[in-house]
């Protein structure tokens, strides 16, 4: 219940959650193979279905704020690791699941990055990756964000950890 008053009814959409990993962690991420982790990684992903598959679901899921947690999905693999630590989620309402892409393109264009693990959250696509490393600190990392979400087309909500960029409405987690 916690989850669902937090994030609003459940929704479709797509979602960017900004990781920070303090410091250097060696994760094995499934089939893809070990890799070292440091600094804000951002993963987008999208939830189109219902209940746990919704967007608000899937972000429940990555913020910690459900009970059951099987490490499933690549980015389970890098949240379970005792290093990591989630700075926020930036999600956008919509029945279209090609803007996940759209927006993770979008955050690969604006930081001019390349990809840390190919395949990472894009094995269902013929996207590279969907996750990027960025630079700087989280409130210049939660505006790339914001910013991607909105070159998408999409109307983005933030719910955060960290302080966010001045101006920007947030919901604190």
């Amino acid at each position: 219940m916690y989850c669902r008053s937090l994030l609003g009814s459940e929704r479709k959409g797509v979602y960017t959650v900004l990781v920070s990993v303090r410091s250097s962690a060696l994760v094995r991420v499934g089939k893809l193979g070990q890799f070292e982790f440091f600094g804000l990684y951002a993963y987008t992903g999208s939830g189109q279905g219902r209940g746990s598959c919704s967007m608000n679901g899937r972000v429940s899921r990555h913020l910690g704020l459900r009970r059951e947690k099987r490490v499933r999905w690549h980015i389970d693999y890098l949240l379970a690791h005792s290093q990591t630590h989630v700075e926020g989620a930036t999600l956008s309402s919509t029945n279209l699941r090609s803007k996940e892409c759209l927006v993770s393109r979008n955050i690969f264009s604006l930081t001019k990055s390349t990809p840390p693990v190919i395949g990472f959250g894009s094995s269902d696509c013929l996207c590279e990756s969907h996750l990027a490393r960025l630079k700087g600190e989280p409130r210049v990392a939660i505006s790339t964000i914001l910013k991607a979400h909105l070159r998408a087309g999409l109307k983005p909500e933030l719910i955060c950890n960290a302080r966010p960029p001045e101006g920007i409405a947030v919901r604190q987690i």
